[in-house]
């Protein structure tokens, strides 16, 4: 069974995405307080398209709030990193402030 991580963005134009365990790429902690979660191939159209969620989390609990997702990820069928709307995310003791969208289609 193949487990899903649901992401929804609150620009508009943008829709909700519920994107395969096997499209994460990895996730870049640039600092303290800012974690960069990367996809492969989020508008499906087979190119080297790359998706890009950026938290700041501003209680500088960045490693803490990646080492939640990926427990969730391997553990749940379903995972929230991010729904802009309800402002919820799998880290729910963690303070997120601005969640930045790249190439979320």
């Amino acid at each position: 069974m193949t487990n899903f991580i649901y992401a929804r963005a609150f620009e508009e134009g943008k829709r909700d995405k519920l994107i395969p365990v096997d499209r994460f790429n990895g996730i870049d902690m640039t600092d303290a307080n800012t974690v960069v979660f990367c996809f492969d191939n989020l508008s499906s159209d087979y190119d080297a398209t790359e998706g890009r969620f950026t938290f700041d989390i501003t209680s500088g609990s960045a490693k803490e709030f990646a080492e939640e997702f990926c427990e969730s990820i391997v553990k749940n069928a379903f995972t929230v990193l991010v729904d802009d709307v309800e402002k919820e995310s799998v880290g729910s003791d963690f303070v997120i402030g601005t969640v930045a969208v790249a190439s979320f289609v």
